[in-house]
């Protein structure tokens, strides 16, 4: 087993760095021939296809050499970044740039400066996680957390995404009949709808206005579903697929320490929020006045993704390794609930904001979206506070030095005392 996992992410690792470069490309050259689109559709073209050979490149080469020192059994040291100061110096730095860069009517620098804004801050609550640890005496691997960072950005995003495209293809056909027995006239306004957006994304580059749909998506039913999918589903989904490096490490022979897996799981979670927050992250381009905004929400995201998957690969290594099955299901639970209330609070924050297009509902929807912004605030903190606390409860101990025996008396020449 140890073998053909070893095995396969040398050959994943070595497909990432060739494919992602290579898929950037092709898209690249679409982009520049295709120079009649418009400014915001190009602009995003361009940054997907620098977006596509840097992680494929990263990811690739991070699981190809993880793989290869593994399968050499080369002795490997213990992970550290600098400190978390700096990735959030550089993060406020990098926004405040691409500010600027689109304030000033300059994009050209925008694709490199939009992935480094999708990729710090999860690096930044990696750091934090990682350097609590060392300064509490504890440490985990390089190659295990290296590893992990690149199963997080590669093996898990993969997995969520055909997972997420599959359930949300069946509820769609699910709604669609619903719709066609029920309600006709819903249906018919979907289809024009998503015709609309379709040819608007086309030549733009943006979405829908999902507002014309407000009368079917403040629902009830539409509501619950929202509740189901965005709540349960997804969290269920994505933490399960970015957790699974704690495992695949154990396989390799590893054994694991709870503080193994607590940053194993947030080294997953920082992969697979800076693979989301780069390309998701990518619609804010389409709105310059606000796009450091929005990439500052969406760092802030990465602390739900790294600490709850960090929570999920503690339960992991408490079920394989202690045989505490009990403790591991509920630690894997937590995990699941975290990301599935931030993900029900945005959810609602944007059937709030769709609400507030309606003149009459708009002093009640600035409260709700207060008490909302406030939940998502101390939600945040207390991630953030976890990432730097937990590491210290999980460093074991050092016993004290046994106590030295009492010294042997000295002889006084033969002299005995008697």
């Amino acid at each position: 087993m140890r073998k053909s996992i070893v095995g396969l992410a040398i050959i994943g690792g070595v497909l990432a760095a060739v494919f992602g470069p290579l898929t950037g490309l092709i898209l690249g050259v679409a982009t520049w021939m295709g120079r009649g689109a418009g400014q915001g559709t190009r602009l995003q073209s361009a940054t997907l296809a620098l977006a596509l050979a840097s992680l494929g490149l990263g990811f690739g080469v991070a699981a190809a050499w993880t793989g290869w020192r593994a399968l050499r059994r080369a002795r490997g040291g213990l992970f550290s970044l600098p400190r978390w100061g700096w990735w959030a110096l550089a993060t406020g730095v990098v926004l405040a740039l691409g500010q600027a860069a689109f304030s000033a009517g300059f994009t050209p620098l925008m694709p490199a400066l939009h992935i480094a804004a999708g990729a710090l801050p999860p690096l930044l609550f990696l750091s934090l996680a990682a350097g609590a640890a060392r300064r509490w005496d504890g440490a985990t691997s390089a190659r295990g957390t290296v590893g992990s960072l690149a199963w997080g950005g590669l093996g898990g995003v993969g997995m969520a995404l055909l997972l997420e495209m599959v359930i949300a293809l069946a509820g769609l056909i699910a709604l669609m009949i619903w719709l066609a027995t029920t309600n006709p006239d819903a249906l018919a306004q979907l289809e024009a709808w998503a015709s609309q957006a379709a040819s608007q994304a086309g030549s733009t580059g943006q979405p829908g206005d999902l507002r014309e749909l407000r009368s079917l998506l403040t629902t009830l039913p539409a509501i619950l579903g929202m509740v189901a999918l965005m709540g349960v589903v997804a969290p269920l989904i994505e933490e399960g697929a970015k957790a699974l490096a704690v495992p695949l490490v154990a396989l390799t022979g590893r054994r694991l320490t709870r503080l193994d897996g607590f940053v194993f799981g947030v080294a997953a979670g920082a992969g697979f929020a800076l693979f989301e927050g780069i390309l998701n992250g990518a619609l804010a381009l389409t709105t310059p006045t606000g796009w450091a905004g929005l990439m500052l929400l969406r760092g802030g995201t990465a602390a739900i993704h790294c600490l709850a998957a960090g929570l999920v690969g503690l339960g992991w290594q408490a079920a394989l390794a202690e045989r505490r099955m009990l403790r591991g299901l509920s630690l894997g639970v937590a995990g699941v609930l975290l990301h599935g209330a931030w993900n029900i609070a945005a959810g609602l924050q944007a059937l709030t904001a769709l609400g507030m297009a309606a003149e009459p509902n708009r002093a009640a929807g600035v409260g709700v979206t207060i008490a909302i912004l406030s939940f998502m605030t101390l939600l945040w903190l207390a991630a953030t506070g976890a990432l730097a606390l937990i590491p210290r409860w999980l460093v074991p101990v050092q016993p004290l030095p046994p106590l030295l025996p009492p010294p042997e008396p000295k002889s006084l020449g033969g002299f005995n005392g008697t």
